[in-house]
Formats: structure tokens, C-alpha cells, sequence
């Protein structure tokens, strides 16, 4: 059932929506914030460019997942490298856009300066808790590449 809104995505077990979600929200208003309001991009070419952005990383999921060979496919737990794993679904892919959609709009639409202060927090606290997490592991095993 790919309709699911509950525990994580994987390969095998497609979840348009699972609980990483809210990972794909919080960079999207990040990404008004920086493009928007503080580069002073239109907004449509700021949407355009975070859309290219968010893209680029959904088809990296896309490529790991669906195209390349693995004799043992990588799962969340048996890592492939750091931030590249094989265990994401097509499906849940367009439930991460739209996702990052929501939280791109989220600061124009809402025009409360409080509401933009407790999402900037809310912002703040998820580079927090992600610094805490693997995906930090994740980040650093970017920097090898280069």
C-alpha cells in the first residue's frame, strides 16, 4: 500500500509519506529564506531554483534505488556510504517535493512575523537535532568526495 502515513519508506515497502517528511519542509523554508529574502530572487526564480535543487537530490535517491546494480542491496542500516543509500521508493520521492513545496511556501503565505520567528526556531533546532544525528556522518562523507 503506498498511501501509508507512517513509519519509514523503503524499497520494498513504499510509503508516500513516512517520517521523514518534515526533513524535506524544514530546507524548504530555509530555501525561501535564502533565496527570497535574503539573495532577493524573485520568488519565482526561487522556487524555480530550490524545485532544481530538491530535484537533483531526488534523482540521486532515484539512481541508487532503481539504477545501479548491487549484488547485496544497501537498506537504511546496511549503509551504501554515508549519505548514499538504496532504500527509497519512486513514490515517496514525490511525497518529499511536495514536502519541500510546503515548506518553501510556508514563510509567504504565512505573514505573521511571530509565526516566521517560531519557524525560523523550528529551523534552528532541526540543524540541532541533525547535527546529532548520522546525517552529520552523512555530510562528512560528502567532504571525502571532494
Amino acid at each position: 500500500n503506498t498511501n501509508n502515513i507512517d513509519n519509514i519508506d523503503t524499497y520494498n515497502k513504499p510509503k508516500f509519506i513516512d517520517i521523514y517528511f518534515y526533513n524535506h519542509i524544514i530546507p524548504g523554508i530555509f530555501a525561501y529564506i535564502l533565496f527570497h529574502k535574503i539573495l532577493k530572487y524573485s520568488l519565482r526564480k526561487s522556487f524555480i531554483v530550490w524545485i532544481i535543487i530538491h530535484t537533483l537530490y531526488e534523482i540521486k535517491d532515484y539512481y541508487y534505488t532503481y539504477i545501479k546494480n548491487y549484488d547485496i542491496r544497501p537498506n537504511r542500516v546496511n549503509k551504501l556510504n554515508g549519505f548514499f543509500h538504496s532504500d527509497n521508493s519512486f513514490i515517496n520521492s514525490i511525497g518529499d517535493t511536495i514536502a519541500a513545496i510546503i515548506g518553501f511556501y510556508m514563510l509567504y503565505y504565512i505573514r505573521n512575523p511571530f509565526a516566521h520567528l517560531i519557524l525560523i526556531v523550528l529551523f534552528v533546532l532541526y540543524i540541532i537535532y541533525m547535527s546529532n544525528t548520522h546525517w552529520i556522518d552523512d555530510f562528512a562523507y560528502l567532504k571525502t568526495l571532494l
